[in-house]
C-alpha cells in the first residue's frame, strides 16, 4: 500500500467508526486506538479534510462520516495547539497550512457555505484563531456566493439562531463565535453594532459580552456603540447591567472608562442593577497543577430538584469557562466519574476557587488575555462572584506557608532528608505523570543528548533546562501546597512547601530528588512520545496512560 492510501485508509477507518457512534445520536467514545490516531499522525488532518469534502459533496454536511471526518480534525488540530503553544514550529506552519487549505477550497468554490462555516467552527472550538489568510479567502467567497453585507432584516435573520439557543445570551453568544470565527473583524463589528440596534432582547444582551471578546478592534466598536446614544442604554436590561459591572475589571485598564460610561448612561436611564442569581457552589473539585501549568475546576450547584455542573480552566488566565443545563444528580455524578478516571481531582473551598481565579484574572490582563464570557455564566450560576484581579506573589505565599510549619522539619538535617526521598513522596498523583519540559528548545536539547536515557542524559537536562526554569517549578510545587492543603487531614503539603523552598532559595537540584526524575521522564518522553504530544491533563483532558498506584508512598509528617 502507497504511503498516500495508508493515510486516506487509516483516516478513513477512525473516521467511519466514529460515524458509527455519531450516527446513532451519541457523543463518540474515546479509545486508546482513537487518541494514539491523533497523536501519532497530525499531518492526517489535510486527509480528513479532503475525506470531509468529499463526503459532503456526495452525502450531505449531515452526513454521519461527514461529521466523523470533522470530529477527528478537530482532535487532530486541538493537538496541533498544545504544541504550537509550547513553541513548536512545525506545528505553527501546520496551522497555517490547514488554514491555506481551507481559504483555497473557499475561493476555488470547492466547498459550500454550510460545509466551510462547519470547519471554522472547528477551528474555533479547537481553540486556533482564524488567519489572515483565512479571513482573505472566506471574504472573497461571501464576495462571490453570499451577500457580503448584514441583511436588512437582521432580527428575522438571525431568529432561528435566538430561538436554538433558547435566548440564552451565553449560548447565543458562543454560536455566534463559533460561526464568525473566520470572519474578517470589519464584518463581525457590523453584525455585533445590529445585535446592539435589534428589537431582540436576547441579541442586544449577548452583544454585551462582546466586551470580553478576543478582538480589541470588536470590543472599542461594541463599547463606542453601546455609548452612542441614549436609547442604548435604555434597551439594555438589569441583568445586562449586572453583566458590565461584572466584567469592568476582567476588561484590559485602558478600556475600563468606556465601560464606566456606559455604566452610568445605564444607571441614568433608571434602570437598577439586577441581583445575582440565588446560586450555590454546594461542591468544588479542583485537579492538581500540571506540567503546563493547568488547573482545573469541576463545581456543582443545586437547582431546585436538580444540580448544575461548571466547569473553569486556567492556565496563565482563564482559558474556557462554562455552565451545562441542569441535569439529574445521576447524571452529574456520571460526570464527575468521567473526570476522576482522567486526572485525579479533590474537594476544595470557595475560598481557595476565589483566590486561584483571581490570580489567573491578573496573570491573563497581564499578558494581554481577557476571560471568556462563560466566565460570567458561572459566576451567575454559583451565585454572586466579586472576582477581582489579583496576583497570588508565590514568594510571599511560600513565607506565609513556611512560617505554619513545624521547626522540627526545618533543621538542616530533616530538609536534606525530605528533599532526598522527594522522588517517592511527590509522585503522590497522577498528575505528576505530566511534570516534564516539552518546547522546541528541550526538544533540541534531547535531540543533541540522541534520546539517550541516562545518567548523563538526566545531568544535562537539569542544567540546561530545568536550573533555568527553578523558579517555575518552585511557583508549580508551591501551588501543589497550597491544593493539598485544602484536605487538613493531609500533611503532604507540607513537603511541597519545603520543595518549593529548596528550589527558590537556588539548591542543587540534584540534591532533591524529584527534579532528575522530572529530567528523566523529560528524556523519556520527548524521545518515545508520538509526533504530537497531547497537553498534560487536568480535568476534561483524556489521558492514555494511567500510571500504577505505589502502596509504599511516605508522606512528610
Amino acid at each position: 500500500m502507497s504511503g498516500a492510501s495508508a493515510h486516506k485508509s487509516r483516516t478513513q477507518r477512525q473516521a467511519r467508526r466514529l460515524a458509527a457512534d455519531l450516527a446513532k445520536g451519541k457523543m463518540p467514545a474515546s479509545t486508546v486506538d482513537l487518541e494514539d490516531y491523533l497523536d501519532r499522525f497530525p499531518d492526517d488532518v489535510f486527509v480528513a479534510l479532503d475525506g470531509f469534502v468529499e463526503q459532503v459533496a456526495s452525502s450531505g454536511a449531515d452526513d454521519a462520516i461527514a461529521l466523523g471526518y470533522l470530529y477527528l480534525i478537530q482532535g487532530q488540530l486541538e493537538r496541533v495547539r498544545f504544541r504550537s503553544e509550547r513553541g513548536y514550529e512545525d506545528a505553527t506552519r501546520l496551522t497555517e497550512e490547514f488554514q491555506r487549505a481551507v481559504a483555497d477550497l473557499a475561493v476555488t468554490g470547492r466547498i459550500d457555505a454550510q460545509a466551510l462555516s462547519m470547519v471554522t467552527s472547528v477551528l474555533h472550538m479547537a481553540g486556533i484563531k482564524a488567519s489572515a489568510e483565512l479571513h482573505a479567502g472566506v471574504t472573497q467567497f461571501a464576495e462571490n456566493v453570499l451577500p457580503l453585507a448584514v441583511p436588512p432584516d437582521f432580527t428575522d435573520a438571525m431568529a432561528d439562531m435566538v430561538a436554538e439557543c433558547e435566548g440564552d445570551p451565553f449560548q447565543l453568544a458562543g454560536a455566534l463565535a463559533e460561526a464568525g470565527h473566520a470572519i474578517p473583524a470589519e464584518a463581525r463589528i457590523l453584525m455585533a453594532v445590529e445585535q446592539i440596534r435589534s428589537t431582540n432582547a436576547a441579541l442586544r444582551e449577548a452583544a454585551i459580552l462582546y466586551l470580553l471578546d478576543g478582538e480589541p478592534t470588536l470590543r472599542r466598536a461594541v463599547a463606542s456603540e453601546l455609548q452612542a446614544s441614549q436609547a442604548r442604554a435604555a434597551s439594555l436590561s438589569p441583568e445586562s447591567l449586572r453583566r458590565l459591572i461584572g466584567m469592568r475589571n476582567w476588561c484590559p485598564e485602558k478600556e475600563r472608562p468606556a465601560v464606566d460610561a456606559i455604566i452610568r448612561a445605564v444607571r441614568a436611564k433608571g434602570i437598577d442593577c439586577a441581583a445575582w442569581p440565588q446560586g450555590g457552589a454546594g461542591m468544588i473539585h479542583a485537579s492538581g497543577i500540571d506540567g503546563s501549568g493547568a488547573q482545573g475546576f469541576l463545581i456543582v450547584s443545586p437547582v431546585g430538584q436538580k444540580v448544575q455542573i461548571s466547569s473553569v480552566l486556567l492556565k496563565s488566565g482563564v482559558r474556557d469557562a462554562w455552565s451545562a443545563p441542569p441535569a439529574s444528580k445521576r447524571e452529574v455524578q456520571s460526570t464527575l466519574a468521567l473526570a476522576a478516571t482522567e486526572t485525579s481531582m479533590r474537594p476544595v473551598s470557595r475560598k481557595y476557587f476565589d483566590r486561584i481565579l483571581r490570580h489567573h484574572l491578573q496573570v491573563g490582563l497581564s499578558a494581554g488575555t481577557l476571560p471568556p464570557a462563560g466566565l460570567l455564566q458561572v459566576a451567575e450560576t454559583i451565585g454572586h462572584a466579586d472576582w477581582q484581579p489579583e496576583l497570588l506573589d508565590w514568594r510571599s505565599a511560600l513565607a506565609a506557608m513556611l512560617a505554619e510549619l513545624p521547626a522540627a522539619m526545618l533543621t538542616p538535617q530533616a530538609v536534606s532528608a525530605l528533599l532526598h526521598t522527594s522522588a517517592d513522596w511527590a509522585d503522590f498523583d497522577e498528575i505528576a505523570q505530566s511534570w516534564f519540559e516539552d518546547d522546541e528548545h528541550v526538544a533540541r536539547v534531547v535531540a543533541d543528548i540522541g534520546g539517550r536515557q541516562g545518567a548523563q542524559s538526566v545531568d544535562r537536562v537539569l542544567e540546561e533546562i530545568l536550573a533555568p526554569r527553578r523558579e517555575k517549578w518552585a511557583a508549580y510545587f508551591l501551588g501543589t501546597a497550597l491544593w493539598l492543603r485544602e484536605a487538613p487531614e493531609d500533611s503532604l503539603w507540607r513537603g511541597f512547601v519545603i520543595l518549593a523552598q529548596a528550589l527558590a532559595s537556588g539548591r542543587d537540584l540534584a540534591d532533591i530528588s524529584v527534579m532528575p526524575v522530572i529530567a528523566a521522564r523529560t528524556v523519556a518522553v520527548l524521545s518515545n512520545a508520538p509526533a504530537l504530544r497531547t497537553e498534560p491533563a487536568t480535568a476534561g483532558k483524556r489521558r492514555r496512560n494511567r500510571p500504577t498506584r505505589r502502596a509504599d508512598r511516605r508522606q512528610p509528617q
